[in-house]
Formats: structure tokens, sequence, C-alpha cells
């Protein structure tokens, strides 16, 4: 998931941490698990819970709401996360340097060197 509104919803909405069986694509008997984001981890939730940071906190929040819950969808990597909710998948330089290894393939292809 690198779409901007759906990772600062996941961020604001649910802290960073959500129970696996809410993270969910379709309905009915269709129901399948949804794919796990970018700069997020499906694990359980004492080890959700000894993470260090907001995503600990979140964990640790979730599991004295719900005591039940098992396993979570938890981001482990908050900067990329934040990168990714601001809508800037890619630094300056990584963008630059994919431009330039497109631009130097498209002309090899045309026979220019």
């Amino acid at each position: 998931m690198t779409n901007p509104s759906t990772m600062s919803h996941f961020l604001s909405k649910n802290d960073g941490c959500v129970a696996v069986s809410e993270w969910t694509t379709g309905s009915g008997r269709r129901t399948r698990a949804a794919p796990t984001p970018t700069a997020c981890e499906e694990m359980s939730i004492s080890q959700a819970t000894h993470l260090p940071g907001l995503s600990g906190v979140a964990a640790r929040r979730l599991h004295k709401a719900r005591p039940r819950v098992r396993r979570v969808v938890v981001v482990t990597d908050r900067r990329t996360a934040n990168r990714l909710a601001r809508g800037m998948g890619q630094t300056k330089a990584a963008a630059q340097a994919a431009r330039d290894r497109r631009a130097a393939y498209f002309a090899a292809m045309r026979g220019e060197e």
C-alpha cells in the first residue's frame, strides 16, 4: 500500500496498529486478508507490545482495550510510513536515479550510446 490517503488513514485512525481480523478486504464469504502495507508487519500482540516508540504504545493500548486479540498489523518503520502518508514514496535522489536509469535504458534501445 503506497496510497498516501490510505496510509495516512491507517496512521491517524488506528495509531499504526490494527487487529488482523479488521485488516480485511471484501465482504461476506469473500472476505480475505488485505495485503500488509509497506513499512508494516504482521506479528503477535506480545511481540508488538515490546516494540519501542509509538507503535509499541499503540499495541499496548489495543491489547488493553481488546485482550483477546492475538495478531496485529503494526507499523514497524514510522519514518517510511510518514513519508508514504505525505505522498513522498521516494527521496529526490532515488527518483532522479530512477529517471536516469530509465533514460539510459531507452537510449540503449534506440541505439544511442
